[in-house]
């Protein structure tokens, strides 16, 4: 059955909405396929590379190590909006206060990028 003819010809809501779920899906696969060249041209570096298996496999480790830290940190950050501040102590109070104290401008809890380094922070520590 053509889908594509029938919305095309069609003005209906429901075939519209059909098709912004088809541009993304479109986009998703366009996403994977561009992952996909990502490591064919990565394959094609380590041919030219005069680096042993066991230091890449040693790299490859550390990257995985490193994504799984950087997710963790993200729902580390995450967890803060679980739980409302007047509901009960969070991580970010104590230093919330100490920065309170210290008459720092910008607070960690309302700057993304330093919460963020002091998630991953207690993340990797």
């Amino acid at each position: 059955i053509p889908f594509d003819i029938i919305s095309f010809l069609s003005a209906s809501g429901s075939m519209a909405t059909a098709k912004v779920v088809k541009l993304v899906r479109l986009l998703r696969l366009l996403k994977i396929l561009r992952f996909g060249r990502t490591l064919r041209i990565f394959q094609k570096f380590e041919l030219h590379m005069s680096i042993t298996y066991g230091k890449l496999a040693l790299l490859k480790c550390f990257l995985l190590l490193m994504i799984i830290a950087h997710w963790l940190a993200n729902m580390w950050a995450l967890s803060l909006t679980m739980v409302r501040a007047d509901e009960g102590d969070r991580w970010i109070d104590g230093i919330t206060e100490r920065e309170h104290e210290s008459g720092v401008a910008d607070l960690t809890v309302d700057t993304p990028w330093k919460l963020y380094i002091l998630s991953m922070y207690f993340t990797i520590y």
